[in-house]
């Protein structure tokens, strides 16, 4: 797909859905700097998870291994933001997303990436799990002023959570 002059790639992972036509989750894994989808595909292991939950799960690839999310990484300043809300905008058409569940997950720049798409996408994403991937203090600005915008209900869906588990539990 072509996003602001620029060709934008991601790899899809569909399983066979047991009730067709039905809405199931989406899951927007998106990869550090310095690595890609495939990287991302292949630690997650989310393509397994997704035959038994079951969920689609989308990997873009971010332009030079990087995403545009804030101070960091790779002086990226493509339009990022608009990629995934046009890669949205192509699933939730195309496919069998349930537009209300949406979720974002990244690592590193990814996460980063997961944060700012919080906040740019928040009408569009249910909830985030970033992987070692900071809100940076432009992020912090970001949300703070379109916490002003919306109202201060945007601060109590904005605040910051940690969850650890182990290999095998169960978060739902």
């Amino acid at each position: 797909m072509t996003v602001d002059g620029l060709v934008r790639s991601y790899t899809l992972v569909r399983p066979l859905m047991p009730h067709p036509g039905q809405l199931v989750p989406l899951v927007v894994a998106i990869h550090g700097y310095t690595v890609d989808s495939t990287w991302m595909e292949k630690t997650t292991q989310f393509d397994e998870l997704a035959k038994s939950a079951p969920f689609i799960v989308v990997y873009p690839q971010g332009l030079n291994n990087s995403w545009n999310a804030g101070s960091c990484c790779g002086d990226n300043h493509n339009a990022d933001v608009a990629f995934i809300r046009e890669l949205l905008d192509r699933l939730v058409a195309d496919d069998q997303v349930n537009p209300n569940r949406v979720l974002v997950t990244g690592m590193s720049n990814g996460g980063m990436m997961a944060h700012r798409l919080a906040c740019d996408l928040s009408d569009r994403i249910l909830a985030i799990a970033s992987v070692s991937g900071a809100l940076t203090f432009m992020d912090r600005r970001q949300v703070l002023k379109g916490a002003r915008a919306i109202g201060a209900t945007a601060l109590a869906a904005l605040v910051p959570a940690s969850v650890s588990a182990a290999q095998n539990d169960k978060v739902e």
